[in-house]
C-alpha cells in the first residue's frame, strides 16, 4: 500500500514541476519581442534601480511598427535610429531587421525577494555587518506579485503566476567558511563557494491544502520560497547575490504537459484492466520458470555427460597425435631412405646389371664350345712330339758339342748316339704314359656342369634382379602415379604429415571445445542455480501484483484522489493560461512571439575606504564562472 503511494506521489510530483514551464511562443510570428530586464537590488533586496534591454525583430523590416512600451528615457544602443514617442508607446520606423533599445520601466517586477541578516542571533543591516565576525544567518524569501483570485471546485482561491527563479550566491573562501544551506548545492570554483537555489515562488499557496495531502507531501521542500544560509563568517563583507527568472525555460519547454492529466484520467482504467492482466501474466510466468527450472536441471544433466565425453574424446585425439607422430616420422624416414639410399643404389645398379648379363652370355657362348681331350690321341701326339724334341736337342747337342751333324759322324759315334736317343725317348715316352695315366678328367666335366648350371641359375637370378628393379624404380615413370613404388612412398610421407596435422589441429580444437564447454557448463550450473531465486522471485512479483491490484489500484480509484486530481488539472489549467498571458514586462506588440527574463544582482554596502592594499596582479587569468555571471551587468547600469 504505502509503495503505491510513493509512486503515486512521485508521479503527481513530477508532473506538477513541469507544469510551472508552458511554452509561450506564439508560432509563426513574423515580429518577436525578447526582453531581459536587469534589476539592482539593495542589500535588504529593495529595488534600487531596473533597466529593460529589448531586442526587437522583424523578418520584413518595420514600417510604422506600433511598440505598446511603457518604458522611459529609451536610448537605441545599436544604430541612430530613434523611435516616435505616441500615446500607448513608440512607433518604429526603419528597413532594418532587428532593433536593440534599453529603457527604465515603470512598473514592480513580478518576482521580488526580502534579505535579512542576523549575527549571533542579533539583527543587523548589510552596513552594520561590514567588517563584523561570528556566526551569520542571511535569510532571503522569493515574493510573487503576480495573483489573480480563481474559482476552483467552487471556492475562490488565490492562482500565482508560475516563475521559476534561479539564485545564485558568491560566498568567498577568504570570508565564509562552515557554509549550511539545506539541501541546496554548493560548488567551489578558485575562491568561490557557489551556492545555487531553484526557487518557485506562489507554488505553495497555488497549491495549499493539496500539498498536506500523502501524494504531494514531498513537493513541500521542492516548493520552498525562503531560505536560511548560515557560515562562520570572518570580517564580512556582502556576498555577491544574483538571480534569473522567468516563465518560460527554454530546455523545458518541450516538456509542457497541458493535456496529460486529462490522459492521466482516461488511462486509469485501462492500467486497471492492465493490472489484472499483469497480475494473471505473473502467475504464468511463475508457472513456466518453475518448468523452466526443471528443465534447466535435466538439460544440466546432459550437458554434464556432453562435457565428460569431450574429455574422453580428447584423451583418443591425444593418442591420435601421437601415433600421427610416430607414422609421420617413420614415413619420413622410409621416404629418406627410399630417395637418398634406394633409387640411387638402383640407378647405380642398371649398369652393372647390364655389363653382368654380356658376361653370363659370353659365358653361356664358350661353355657351349668346350670339348674334353681325348686322352688316347693326345697321349699319342704328346708322345710324338716328346720324340721330335728329343731328336730336336739331341742334334742340336751333337752340333754344339762337335761342331757336326748326326751324319757326318763316324758310324760308331751314330750307333751309340741313336742307341742313346732310342733309350732315352722310351724312357720319356713311358713317363708320360705314366703321368698321363694319372690325369684325372672326371673333375674337369663336372666343373663344365657345374659352370653349365651356374649360368643358368644366373640368368634366372638376372631375370629376377630386372623385375624387381622395374618394380622398385623405373625412370620413366609417372611421378603423379600412386601405382608406383617411390610414388606410393612419397605419398605415404605426404599423407603421414598431413594426418599428424590434421591430428594435432583435431586436438588443439578439442582443447578449445572442451574449454568452451567448461564455461557452457558453468554457465548452465548457474542458469540452473538462479532458476530457482528466479522462480521464487516470480513469485514474490506475482504476489506484490496480487497487493498492488487489490490495494494500489483501488487507492488509484479512490473518490477523494479523483476530486483532489481535478482540483490539481484546474490549477494547472489556470497558471497555464497566466503564464501564456504573461509574456512582456514593458508591452506586448499585438501578434508578435515575446519573451521576457528579469536578471537580479544585489549591491552590497561600500567599506569605508582605507588605503589600498597591494596584491599580486593574477596574469592571464581565464574569468571564472561567477566573474561571467557578473559580466552580464556590464554596459547595462
Amino acid at each position: 500500500m504505502q509503495t503505491c503511494k510513493k509512486m503515486l506521489s512521485v508521479i503527481l510530483c513530477a508532473a506538477m514541476l513541469l507544469w510551472a514551464f508552458p511554452s509561450v511562443r506564439a508560432e509563426g510570428a513574423s515580429v518577436s519581442k525578447d526582453e531581459n530586464v536587469y534589476i539592482i537590488l539593495n542589500p535588504d533586496g529593495s529595488i534600487q534601480k531596473q533597466t529593460d534591454s529589448v531586442w526587437l525583430h522583424s523578418d520584413n523590416g518595420f514600417d510604422r511598427f506600433a511598440d505598446p512600451s511603457t518604458l522611459s528615457d529609451v536610448v537605441n544602443i545599436k544604430s541612430d535610429v530613434q523611435p516616435q514617442a505616441v500615446k500607448g508607446g513608440l512607433t518604429w520606423t526603419t528597413q532594418d531587421h532587428d532593433l536593440y533599445y534599453q529603457g527604465t520601466p515603470k512598473g514592480t517586477p513580478p518576482v521580488t525577494m526580502a534579505i535579512s541578516y542576523t549575527l549571533n542571533g542579533q539583527p543587523k543591516t548589510a552596513e552594520e555587518l561590514l567588517g563584523q565576525s561570528g556566526e551569520l544567518e542571511i535569510q532571503i524569501k522569493l515574493l510573487n506579485h503576480e495573483k489573480q483570485d480563481k474559482t476552483i471546485a467552487g471556492e475562490t482561491r488565490p492562482i500565482y503566476t508560475p516563475f521559476a527563479m534561479a539564485l545564485v550566491l558568491d560566498l568567498p573562501v577568504d570570508h565564509f567558511t562552515n557554509i549550511d544551506a539545506g539541501d541546496s548545492e554548493i560548488l567551489s570554483e578558485s575562491s568561490h563557494q557557489i551556492l545555487t537555489l531553484l526557487v518557485f515562488p506562489g507554488m505553495s499557496e497555488n497549491l495549499g491544502e493539496l500539498l498536506d495531502s500523502e501524494y504531494l507531501s514531498d513537493l513541500k521542500d521542492l516548493l520552498q520560497d525562503e531560505f536560511t544560509i548560515r557560515a562562520q563568517v570572518t570580517d564580512f563583507e556582502m556576498p555577491g547575490i544574483l538571480g534569473a527568472a522567468a516563465t518560460d525555460l527554454a530546455d523545458l519547454s518541450d516538456l509542457s504537459v497541458s493535456s496529460d492529466m486529462a490522459k492521466l484520467f482516461s488511462g486509469m482504467d485501462q492500467l486497471q484492466s492492465a493490472s489484472g492482466e499483469l497480475e494473471s501474466g505473473t502467475s504464468l510466468l511463475t508457472d513456466a520458470l518453475n518448468q523452466y527450472k526443471a528443465k534447466m536441471e535435466a538439460f544440466r544433466t546432459k550437458y554434464a555427460e556432453f562435457d565428460s565425453g569431450l574429455n574422453t574424446a580428447l584423451s583418443g585425439a591425444d593418442s591420435l597425435k601421437s601415433g600421427a607422430g610416430r607414422l609421420k616420422s617413420a614415413a619420413s624416414t622410409l621416404k629418406a631412405r627410399v630417395t637418398d639410399e634406394l633409387i640411387p643404389a638402383i640407378e647405380q645398379a642398371a649398369p652393372l646389371q647390364k655389363k653382368l648379363n654380356d658376361e653370363l652370355a659370353l659365358l653361356k657362348e664358350q661353355l657351349s664350345g668346350l670339348q674334353l681331350p681325348d686322352m688316347d690321341g693326345l697321349e699319342l701326339q704328346l708322345s710324338g712330339a716328346l720324340g721330335d724334341v728329343c731328336d730336336g736337342s739331341s742334334d742340336a747337342t751333337i752340333r754344339i758339342l762337335t761342331g757336326k751333324s748326326l751324319s757326318e759322324l763316324p758310324e760308331e759315334q751314330q750307333q751309340q748316339i741313336l742307341g742313346a736317343r732310342s733309350q732315352i725317348k722310351s724312357q720319356a715316352a713311358g713317363s708320360l704314359a705314366q703321368a698321363m695315366g694319372q690325369l684325372d678328367l672326371s673333375a674337369l666335366g663336372a666343373l663344365k656342369s657345374t659352370l653349365t648350371d651356374i649360368e643358368g641359375l644366373a640368368d634366372e637370378l638376372m631375370g629376377g634382379m630386372s623385375g624387381l628393379t622395374a618394380a622398385l624404380y623405373d625412370p620413366n615413370d609417372d611421378p603423379e602415379n600412386p601405382q608406383t613404388l617411390a610414388a606410393a612412398i612419397l605419398a605415404l610421407s605426404q599423407g603421414a604429415g598431413d594426418l599428424d596435422q590434421g591430428a594435432a589441429s583435431l586436438t588443439q580444437g578439442l582443447q578449445q571445445l572442451k574449454g568452451a564447454s567448461s564455461e557452457i557448463l558453468n554457465v548452465i550450473r548457474a542458469f540452473d542455480e538462479n532458476a530457482g531465486t528466479l522462480s521464487e522471485k516470480s513469485g514474490e512479483i506475482h504476489r506484490g501484483m496480487s497487493q498492488f491490484n487489490r490495494e494500489g489500484m483501488a487507492e488509484l480509484n479512490n473518490g477523494e484522489l479523483r476530486s483532489d486530481l481535478d482540483t490539481l488539472e484546474a490549477i494547472r489549467s489556470e497558471m497555464d493560461s497566466q503564464a501564456q498571458a504573461y509574456s512582456s514586462y514593458a508591452g506586448a506588440p499585438s501578434g508578435a512571439e515575446t519573451s521576457v527574463k528579469f536578471i537580479f544582482k544585489v549591491e552590497g554596502p561600500k567599506a569605508a575606504k582605507d588605503a589600498p592594499t597591494a596584491q599580486a596582479p593574477v596574469q592571464n587569468e581565464q574569468p571564472g564562472f561567477w566573474e561571467r555571471l557578473k559580466n552580464l551587468f556590464k554596459n547595462i547600469f
